[in-house]
């Protein structure tokens, strides 16, 4: 006889795209990603890392659109160091060298649904002056050895960085068996809707109180059927209150005795 399985992994699933990417001082961009997690977890489907073609802004927008799709899928045991997914991007400067243009990471939704990402984009500066001055003509600006220390914290403490604009990001995301492994990650406005009281429960309440009260209370609950396309919730409450004036107590008559 076969035994049941007893594995607690979960897995999440991840589709979207980078869309556009928003730099005041860049005219040309081309973006690279990756994905960084810990070591509870593993990547089992998808894309593990690419790159854009270089893309350039519009005559009207301000914005460079990337439309880079993103697809993966990933297995683990803990939520511990959720994946993150790391963005660094590239273009020419003013001597047409090919220059690191930002840096970003952003982890990946906890929740399912289609969620919106804006990564702020950040540049490494260089030590002095002179340094900085030598790299712009040179076209060798700091970098990082691997872009993917940008989701770590190791050494982010001691590098000094400056703002070069946003990127956003589009995410559709599904999580299968997560709540076997004994976690919820349920908003906390729906984990309240499940906690409200089926329909039944709450007319069998209402009813008693009714008759408590000395109403007649009739409530009925519709949840679409084959008479509601649309399948919409429909309420309908009738309350009929026939409670009769409270019968005043005989009051005793004494006569008086001539």
């Amino acid at each position: 006889m076969a035994q049941p399985s007893t594995s607690s992994s979960f897995l999440l699933m991840i589709t979207g795209q980078i869309e556009t990417a928003d730099f005041p001082a860049v005219n040309s961009i081309y973006c690279k990603y990756s994905y960084v997690f810990g070591p509870d977890w593993s990547q089992i489907g998808g894309v593990h890392e690419a790159i854009s073609s270089t893309c350039e802004k519009g005559e009207i927008s301000h914005r460079i659109t990337l439309s880079l799709p993103i697809e993966a899928t990933f297995s683990s045991t803990s939520p511990h160091r959720w994946p993150q997914i790391v963005l660094s991007c590239y273009g020419p400067d003013f001597f047409n060298n090919d220059v690191i243009r930002g840096y970003g990471a952003v982890h990946l939704p906890t929740t399912p649904g289609t969620h919106e990402r804006k990564v702020p984009m950040f540049v490494p500066e260089a030590s002095t002056k002179i340094q900085e001055f030598l790299g712009y003509l040179t076209g060798k600006r700091p970098e990082f050895v691997d872009p993917k220390i940008v989701g770590t914290h190791e050494g982010r403490e001691a590098t000094r960085v400056r703002t070069q604009g946003l990127i956003k990001i589009t995410f559709n995301a599904i999580i299968k068996d997560i709540k076997q492994s004994g976690y919820d990650v349920l908003p906390y406005a729906a984990s309240r809707l499940i906690d409200l009281p089926s329909s039944r429960d709450f007319q069998e309440d209402t009813y008693l109180k009714s008759r408590r009260s000395g109403c007649n209370h009739v409530s009925s609950l519709h949840f679409g059927g084959p008479l509601d396309p649309r399948n919409e919730v429909q309420f309908t409450k009738r309350l009929r209150c026939a409670r009769s004036p409270p019968k005043q107590r005989p009051t005793a008559e004494t006569s008086e005795e001539e």
